[in-house]
């Protein structure tokens, strides 16, 4: 979102961290939203799907040789002040090493796919969409099924009947926090693991 309004994002060097720029518009809603928000966390901070925000700063640059270049490319607006909100990064700082495929999920088909220049420029760290997840599963269906193997699930995003119960009733509550703050514009972020192609120890999942 910031970097199509013209905005900053980026993440820490260790991965750890997203920093993004926000207008001042942006901040007044957010502070507004932040009692609900920190109620609900306190509830559901261990099962909620919702980003983690760990704080919001106001950053004046001061006008120099070193930073007026870098001013001028990505904080172009005349204002002083320009606020940033530092959130938890929704993957671990490693996931580069395992994550096979990165989907950001709106459940709409409208300009909902991944571009051919994202998937050849960012290979495994490209965000897939709706439509690139609704062929991955057309692609597996349409495959011959050798007799007596596993059924195809009908659907992309299979993880088991007690998982799935847990996932949609933490879902309900989150978009409930957002329904309630007046926030329609979100996704969900899912990364897929081909556990084929990496295998982890008792040890390397307990860290």
């Amino acid at each position: 979102g910031a970097a199509r309004v013209g905005g900053v994002f980026f993440f820490t060097r260790d991965g750890a961290y997203m920093i993004k720029s926000i207008k001042k518009e942006e901040a007044k809603t957010f502070l507004s939203m932040l009692p609900k928000y920190h109620e609900f966390m306190k509830k559901n901070a261990p099962r909620s799907l919702l980003t983690r925000f760990c704080g919001m700063y106001g950053v004046k640059l001061s006008e120099t040789k070193d930073t007026k270049s870098w001013k001028e490319r990505f904080l172009p607006e005349k204002d002083e002040e320009h606020i940033f909100v530092v959130m938890n990064s929704v993957y671990p700082a490693e996931a580069s090493h395992f994550v096979s495929e990165r989907f950001d999920l709106k459940g709409s088909t409208v300009g909902r796919e991944c571009s051919e220049e994202e998937k050849a420029s960012k290979g495994s760290s490209a965000v897939l969409k709706d439509l690139d997840l609704a062929r991955e599963v057309e692609l597996v269906r349409s495959a011959p099924v050798p007799i007596g193997s596993m059924v195809i699930p009908e659907y992309g995003l299979h993880i088991g009947a007690t998982a799935k119960a847990a996932l949609l009733s933490q879902l309900r509550r989150d978009v409930g926090l957002l329904i309630d703050c007046g926030v329609m514009d979100y996704s969900l972020l899912v990364g897929v693991v081909d556990m084929d192609a990496h295998h982890f120890g008792e040890e390397s999942m307990r860290t």
